[in-house]
């Protein structure tokens, strides 16, 4: 998704620093070298696993910019997460502040300049790549538009294409990042908190699955989607409708089930639809169901008990795989045309195919075991949107063993990592222009 560069230049200027004070200048003879990256893969992975850098001289270190782990809750900004592979076209009324797609230096050389926001050496810029879209930067408060190290950008009218946004330095281009421009689309689902009619039941309030849907929608922010609550009223199998604060809950229902349907779930019966996944679907919707427990069974050679699982799912309009050769590559694999590194290739990313039961037709089905407090939306908002992930066909992140989407980079970074557990948070570019061919995806 990103391009960076470093160049040799000449100059004698002083150097401001974040403070005000100013580096000695460097002797008119003496070649400078600079570097900008902005890492689509947010969090940045540990520089082992980034693109090579050049070789720099000796003493002299580089500063990277976004470092540590980030945790979300039911207030995160919808655009906390940087970098990512969708610019959305906000809607009337929508406040850029917190809506606009945010892209973020990640890295520079050497660390005596010392960037900051709203830096005036950093001029930000978008050219358009494919199709007809149209983007506006907007000024973080207090700022100046496309200046410095972070920068807002939007799309404005309806039409959708690609965008290349470049960050030149005191003038010369060192990096440019690509990123999709589109309206939001919709993902419709209905939750159902399964209790057992006698017994332990999932701790999960209304309440709290508002929360991690919540957590969820600023995960699939990047990649222009939303989870929308079904508002549909019809209900079956006895579900019966929540409410909080005296105000009922649209797509939130509560069902008093069997112990079994709810504990100790044998989620390997039945080729694995088990009935409690559907119970209470429409046809289409995404069902999310919460269930109190699952047993621990051998599967593929080992013990497992997953926290959750998407036991059915419609295929892909894009097919079995799908393609991105655009430079630099998405989540910058290898070669990934971000210098010094080769030339980008075409990247392959496998899909997986339909997985529904005969009957009842069109299940989309989620269920999801009572794992962790209910109150930490950021663990829930996390398994959620890695299983609804697989309910757009999105296989899981690898390029070994089955099941894995033959995209190598980045692993534990990446929403669609094998264990939904881990702490990745990003989907990608090409992850991005899958999931628009999913049928469960509604448009604008």
């Amino acid at each position: 998704m990103v391009a960076s560069a470093a160049t040799d230049r000449r100059r004698c200027s002083p150097v401001a620093n974040i403070r005000g004070a100013t580096a000695a200048p460097p002797s008119p003879e003496t070649p400078v070298r600079y570097r900008l990256e902005i890492c689509p893969v947010y969090t940045t992975p540990s520089d082992d696993d980034l693109p090579p850098r050049p070789t720099w001289p000796a003493g002299i270190r580089g500063h990277n910019v976004t470092i540590g782990a980030v945790f979300l809750n039911e207030g995160s900004s919808p655009n906390e997460l940087l970098n990512p592979a969708v610019i959305p076209v906000l809607a009337s009324g929508e406040s850029p502040a917190d809506r606009a797609a945010r892209f973020s230096v990640t890295y520079y050389y050497p660390d005596t300049l010392r960037l900051r926001d709203n830096d005036p050496r950093l001029v930000w810029s978008s050219s358009v790549s494919q199709g007809s879209p149209q983007v506006r930067f907007v000024a973080p408060s207090g700022g100046t538009a496309a200046l410095g190290l972070t920068a807002l950008i939007h799309g404005t009218g309806t039409q959708e294409g690609e965008v290349k946004l470049d960050l030149r330095f005191e003038g010369s281009l060192l990096a440019s990042c690509r990123a999709l421009v589109r309206r939001m689309r919709r993902i419709p689902v209905r939750v159902n908190i399964l209790n057992a009619t006698r017994g332990r039941s999932p701790r999960t309030s209304p309440r709290q699955v508002l929360n991690h849907l919540a957590v969820a929608n600023v995960i699939f922010r990047q990649i222009g989607l939303e989870l929308v609550r079904d508002t549909n009223a019809t209900r079956t199998d006895g579900a019966t409708a929540t409410q909080d604060r005296g105000r009922t809950i649209d797509g939130v229902f509560r069902i008093r089930v069997s112990p079994g349907l709810t504990r100790n779930v044998d989620w390997s019966a039945n080729s694995g639809y088990i009935q409690s996944s559907a119970m209470n679907h429409r046809p289409n919707v995404v069902n999310i169901n919460y269930i109190r427990s699952a047993r621990e069974i051998t599967h593929r050679g080992a013990r497992h008990r997953p926290i959750g699982i998407c036991t059915d799912h419609p295929a892909n309009r894009a097919g079995n795989s799908i393609t991105d050769s655009g430079t630099p590559s998405t989540s910058w694999v290898s070669p990934s045309g971000v210098l010094p590194d080769a030339a980008a290739g075409t990247v392959r990313m496998n899909l997986a195919p339909a997985r529904q039961r005969p009957t009842p037709a069109n299940v989309v089905a989620i269920w999801i075991r009572d794992f962790i407090d209910p109150d930490d939306a950021d663990a829930w908002g996390r398994v959620i949107s890695h299983e609804v992930g697989h309910a757009l066909g999105l296989r899981h992140r690898g390029n070994a063993g089955t099941g894995r989407d033959g995209v190598g980079h980045p692993d534990e970074e990446n929403r669609m990592y094998a264990f939904e557990d881990t702490f990745g948070l990003d989907f990608d570019l090409i992850q991005a222009m899958a999931v628009i061919q999913s049928p469960i995806v509604q448009g604008p």
